[in-house]
């Protein structure tokens, strides 16, 4: 029955990550003085667009990073077919 479960797991650790990286920056930008949600969030308050889109993107990039290597481990570590 494990193997045949496997795509479910890895979609749902693939979904929970995303929303991992959604609370965290959220926590950051409620809490933090440094890193990426207090760039976004102090760089919004002094209107500093560019940075904006600078920790936008740099978010963006580390979802996409992360995805893919989650993805890359499930694949090698099963034949299956996570997309």
């Amino acid at each position: 029955m494990l193997p045949s479960t496997v795509p479910y797991i890895v979609t749902r650790a693939r979904l929970a990550m995303g929303n991992s990286f959604l609370t965290i920056v959220s926590a950051e930008i409620v809490a933090a003085q440094v890193r990426l949600g207090s760039l976004i969030w102090t760089s919004r308050n002094y209107e500093r667009i560019n940075w904006v889109f600078v920790g936008i993107i740099t978010l963006g990039i580390l979802g996409f990073v992360f995805d893919r290597v989650l993805w890359i481990v499930a694949s090698r570590g099963s034949c299956v077919d996570t997309d």
